[in-house]
């Protein structure tokens, strides 16, 4: 007996012993995974208890992709831009701009909400007495849902697609527009007009490594040696126009995300298809 008192007490007995228990512990939580619960007060006696396993799905035949257009012909390319009320999330649009070779669009729109110093400092639009102001001036102003009507009716003239073109789109206004669409109810209509957007910033950014600096401004007055008023969309949109034309490449599309040490891109193209999620795959692993 004393003997074995003197054999538990050795690190190598209790490493066996905790490896044991971790080894059983281990087992239990696999079980659990796959079969719910296995110890747990009143676990036979639970007459309302839900089953907390989940099964890995059945596969799902994905829709079919439809190409939207075959070339450039088939969409016309629209240049737009937007002025907000300050630079958050929430932001309102004030201003919006657009033009396709010597068409053009615009129109302002008066805020729910002031406009704050900070973007009024910019874009030299303010709100007074119900009314909007750019730079000191009273100017014609609309709600949204009409500006975005007015927007959505000028597109349409086009008989073709569009495809809206912005400078830093993916991150300002291609947010803010579809917020704004939202909340007029537009989206819709929108589908059917748009093909969707393009960002120009990554764009120039993949023509023009060396550049130290790819705003509008600066390619502008490097491209096309010209100045002009920044920050009144409707001169950012009628400048940006011929800065795009002046380049015959096509745009290249962002690089797609590298995933190549873990699976490769085909089979998570499978696995997503099928219908098959993280919590799946960790099912299949224990």
């Amino acid at each position: 007996m004393g003997r074995l008192r003197v054999i538990e007490k050795t690190r190598e007995f209790k490493t066996k012993r905790r490896d044991r228990h971790n080894k059983r512990t281990r087992k239990v939580r696999q079980l659990e995974v796959r079969k719910g619960t296995q110890y747990q007060s009143g676990l036979g006696f639970s007459s309302n208890q839900q089953a907390s396993t989940e099964q890995i799905p059945q596969p799902i035949t994905p829709p079919k992709i439809r190409q939207a257009c075959t070339s450039e012909k088939e969409y016309k390319k629209v240049v737009f831009d937007l002025e907000t009320t300050s630079r958050a999330n929430d932001a309102e649009i004030c201003q919006l701009a657009a033009i396709h070779g010597t068409q053009q669009f615009n129109v302002y729109i008066l805020p729910l909400r002031g406009i704050s110093p900070s973007a009024s400092a910019v874009n030299k639009l303010s709100v007074s007495h119900g009314r909007l102001f750019y730079d000191g001036k009273p100017v014609t102003a609309v709600q949204l849902d009409v500006a975005i009507q007015q927007f959505l009716n000028w597109l349409q003239h086009f008989k073709e697609p569009c495809l809206l073109m912005a400078h830093n789109a993916k991150l300002f206004d291609a947010k803010h527009f579809l917020g704004a669409l939202e909340k007029s109810n537009k989206t819709v209509q929108y589908s059917e007009l748009v093909l969707g957007f393009c960002d120009t910033l990554p764009a120039f950014k993949e023509l023009f490594p060396e550049r130290k600096s790819h705003s509008q401004e600066n390619l502008a007055k490097d491209l096309l040696q010209s100045t002009y008023n920044a920050h009144n969309v409707l001169n950012d949109v009628q400048i940006i126009h011929p800065v795009l034309e002046s380049e015959k490449r096509k745009p290249p599309d962002p690089p797609a995300p590298n995933y190549s040490k873990a699976i490769s891109m085909g089979i998570a193209g499978k696995a997503a298809a099928s219908g098959l999620s993280y919590t799946h795959l960790l099912l299949s692993f224990h």
